[in-house]
């Protein structure tokens, strides 16, 4: 026999029509429930989620008060010729020569072994000897400057990865110091480089919870992307710096 509700069930409810009352009719006449999604309605309901860059807080933010972070941007790396490679042959067994070998060739192994600090110190060894044997136009020698601040931002960003926030700091200066205009030449990518390193510096405050300090390097980042907005690569470097 099939089941029917009582009519007055209706009634109480204002419903005439079954389907409009959450309820389906199912095999055999019976009733099947009809789920409707609703929106959470307590703060119990509601999805809570924490970004894994986020610094753990004792308020838990719900999903739709999450702000949207885009975190570090890396570089690309920029290849430098050897030094031999630069200089005349009769040049190869010079004093300066050997020590810019030795000290780009000591550079590699500590990145290799992560040893990043000590990888950007051999370089600016490296970068320093360059200067006084080449000169500072030569297109080398500013080359070299633009692969070191690369290095430093892609070393800091790994070291911000695995929490080696002293080393991640110290790098990020290093790289925001050579890329000032009054202490080396106006090598090509000095102001997008300049860029990046404000907007990694913003991540390593952001990530030590210090957001104020994080404010003021992302708006410095935003000036220098105005400023020069139509340099290159410096649109999609804007959009990143927003967004963060």
């Amino acid at each position: 026999a099939q089941l029917r509700r009582p009519a007055k069930w209706d009634e109480m409810r204002g419903v005439s029509n079954p389907h409009q009352a959450g309820f389906l009719p199912g095999e055999l006449g019976s009733l099947t429930p009809r789920l409707v999604p609703r929106a959470p309605t307590s703060p119990k309901a509601v999805r809570k989620l924490r970004h894994h860059s986020e610094v753990p807080s004792k308020e838990v933010l719900p999903l739709a008060a999450l702000p949207l972070w885009v975190g570090t941007a890396t570089c690309e790396e920029v290849p430098v010729k050897s030094i031999k490679a630069v200089v005349p042959e009769d040049l190869h067994q010079h004093e300066d020569v050997s020590l810019i070998d030795e000290a780009e060739a000591d550079a590699s192994f500590c990145s290799a072994h992560e040893r990043f600090v000590e990888a950007a110190e051999n370089l600016e060894q490296a970068i320093s000897i360059r200067q006084q044997l080449l000169g500072d136009d030569h297109e080398e020698f500013l080359r070299s400057i633009e692969s070191y601040v690369a290095s430093c931002n892609n070393w800091s960003v790994q070291c911000l990865a695995r929490g080696s926030f002293t080393a991640a700091l110290e790098l990020l200066k290093k790289a925001e110091a050579m890329t000032e205009a009054d202490n080396v030449p106006n090598y090509q990518r000095r102001v997008v480089l300049r860029a990046v390193t404000f907007n990694n510096l913003c991540c390593y405050y952001r990530s030590r919870g210090k957001q104020n300090a994080a404010l003021q390097f992302a708006e410095r980042c935003l000036k220098i992307e105005q400023h020069y907005k139509d340099g290159d690569n410096l649109a999609s470097i804007s959009a990143r710096t927003y967004l963060n």
